[in-house]
């Protein structure tokens, strides 16, 4: 009877699981978020009458750029990683927490830094007519990326006390 009520609980545990995956949306992973961005246009290719050599600069221009940024943005991840140990420790030290947050806000500003610079080069390569459609595509993607630089990292991890602000919490 023992073994019976172990078999059965098992059963209900296994059905379960097979349910939560069998509820899961087909297809809606990475592999088919890397398949649909390689079939959809880049917005810097829609510039309505982009010469051939416009458009080989500014794939140079954006690959250059994306060279540099990804280590940097690599080095990002692991200072915030980082930032999320020191900040869980069992005795805090506000000393490193506050080094590791100076370090992430120099590394961001060097990445907005190079999009910047990378999103002047692709204007200084556009007519007039070019530029205010490019720029008009700009201001809707602005949010730290530049031109061929895709969606962020996603939610942030709050390491605040749950009100406004970053401060304790005054419970």
């Amino acid at each position: 009877m023992k073994q019976l009520t172990k078999i059965s609980a098992l059963l209900i545990l296994l059905g379960g699981f097979a349910t939560t995956l069998w509820a899961q949306p087909a297809g809606d992973g990475p592999q088919k978020r890397m398949k649909q961005n390689s079939q959809v246009e880049k917005p810097i290719m829609k510039i309505p009458d982009l010469t051939d050599a416009q458009k080989e600069k500014i794939e140079d221009i954006q690959l250059n750029t994306m060279k540099q940024v990804q280590p940097m943005k690599n080095q990002l991840m692991e200072k915030k990683a980082h930032l999320r140990t020191l900040t869980t420790a069992e005795k805090v030290n506000m000393s490193a927490i506050n080094s590791q947050i100076d370090e992430i806000a120099q590394l961001e500003a060097s990445i907005q830094k190079l999009q910047a610079a990378s999103h002047q080069g692709v204007r200084n390569l556009l007519t007039d007519e070019q530029r205010i459609v490019f720029d008009a595509q700009s201001g809707r993607r602005m949010g730290g990326h530049g031109p061929g630089f895709g969606p962020g990292e996603g939610k942030g991890q709050g390491h605040g006390s749950g009100k406004c602000g970053n401060g304790p919490s005054n419970k």
